[in-house]
């Protein structure tokens, strides 16, 4: 549009000159107060055409300026939405993450305990009956980590009048071997359900709880956990 008000302006000072240029005689005869009138009558219609367009320029710049503004507005937004959705993401990443990380630490802290805990076999080694009471031996050995105590009992061994002996050892090591025995007034094969807990301690304060059913002859471990306990008195 700047152009266009350069061109306009050409053409209008053009005209003026050949106007001047064709009708000399005429304008060389002008006084100076009448060459300042017709300056004045050239120059003001020119001078309000410029202030006209300027206003006009203006208000296009500033119709760019509030576009140019709105899309920067929209950028903004568009930027402060990507933002948000990767903010969001890292968040949802950091969580799988610490979920991760807490898992494997659960798992770790799991097998290191499996590792450390003592754990212990029972295989079936003899027996006798003598005047109405049945015993029979088992030998146990220590398969896990060293233990510092280990315990044996039975659920019902006050209802089958049950004795096991003994009901306690200490600082059994990986590998070592002892037996115990069960007594009981009727033959050990036939009592129902018979089961035995051996509850054992090792380093670091970790328990382990095993439970052995007894069928065929042999006690028959069916369920084992670990767990871990502060001040642990034994």
């Amino acid at each position: 549009m700047k152009r266009f008000g350069i061109i306009t302006t050409s053409i209008y000072l053009l005209v003026i000159v050949i106007w001047i240029y064709f009708d000399w005689s005429r304008f060389h005869a002008l006084k100076p107060n009448e060459w300042g009138d017709f300056l004045a009558g050239v120059f003001g219609p020119l001078a309000l055409f410029w202030v006209v367009l300027g206003f006009w320029l203006q208000s296009h710049e500033l119709q760019n300026s509030v576009r140019a503004l709105e899309m920067q507005s929209a950028e903004l937004k568009s930027s402060v939405e990507q933002q948000t959705a990767l903010v969001g993401v890292s968040k949802q990443q950091l969580s799988l993450e610490i979920e991760k990380r807490e898992h494997e630490a659960a798992r770790s802290e799991k097998e290191w305990m499996e590792q450390l805990a003592p754990r212990f076999m029972l295989t079936a080694s003899g027996g006798s009956s003598s005047m109405g009471t049945h015993t029979r031996k088992f030998k146990v050995i220590n398969r896990g980590g060293d233990a510092r105590k280990v315990n044996f009992v039975s659920f019902r061994a006050e209802d089958l009048n049950l004795k096991i002996a003994p009901k306690a050892r200490h600082n059994i090591l990986n590998g070592t071997e002892f037996e115990i025995s069960l007594q009981a007034a009727q033959p050990i094969e036939k009592i129902d359900g018979l089961e035995l807990a051996v509850d054992s301690i090792g380093n670091e304060n970790i328990i382990r709880k095993q439970i052995f059913h007894f069928e065929n002859g042999q006690f028959v471990e069916t369920a084992t956990g670990t767990h871990r306990i502060q001040d642990q008195q034994t």
